[in-house]
């Protein structure tokens, strides 16, 4: 069956506001899309983040979507998991996963409604690309993110949005944060396209 819309196009989102609408208008559509699709990027960012972290953490899911990297983390043990996203619909589609301690309604690249050091890392799958999260989120999480915590998210293997590697830059001179891994390319959507790779980012704050 041909899809009714194209993940992809998503990328073409010129403000906040177009994301948000998009988001919201594909409802449960947005899933099983990833579904048909066979979107790896939340079982591997979550398998990511167990290397790091001891599934007692808390875990905050910036991007969160339907909920598939909620449900990545459950399974590999963690408990407390926070998700935020720019849609409401997609967080109401999340809910039904019954993962989340708290969804939230929030867009990276503006203030998280958190206090600093909140949690013990950040995961993302599918969020930081093109036309999406602006280089901007990383200050906002980085502050809610504590001393010592990572930040683990996928990235297209093609480069990285406008404005990543200066804030990669700013950030490490700054002294916020130091890389730990810049993970090997890998084919994230193997069964409808296979040469689509995304890799897996890893900071962690100092």
């Amino acid at each position: 069956m041909t899809p009714k819309f194209d993940i992809h196009d998503l990328r073409n989102a010129v403000t906040l506001d177009d994301l948000e609408k998009a988001y919201d208008g594909l409802g449960e559509e947005y899933e099983a899309e990833d579904n048909r699709y066979g979107w790896l990027g939340p079982r591997i960012a979550a398998e990511k983040t167990a290397t790091f972290i001891d599934p007692a953490s808390v875990v905050l899911d910036a991007g969160a979507g339907s909920g598939l990297v909620g449900l990545g983390l459950v399974k590999l043990g963690f408990e407390t998991i926070d998700g935020i996203d720019i849609s409401k619909v997609q967080l109401e589609v999340a809910a039904t996963k019954g993962v989340y301690r708290h969804l939230l309604h929030a867009r990276l690249g503006e203030h998280l409604p958190f206090p600093d050091d909140t949690y013990d890392a950040m995961v993302s799958a599918g969020t930081f690309t093109f036309g999406h999260a602006p280089a901007s989120s990383f200050d906002e999480i980085v502050r809610v993110v504590r001393l010592g915590g990572y930040l683990v998210f996928t990235l297209p293997a093609e480069g990285d949005p406008e404005g990543y590697r200066e804030k990669y830059e700013e950030l490490t001179e700054m002294g916020r944060w130091s890389m730990i891994e810049w993970g090997d390319a890998f084919y994230s959507v193997p069964d409808v396209e296979p040469e689509t790779q995304h890799r897996i980012a890893v900071f962690r704050v100092i």
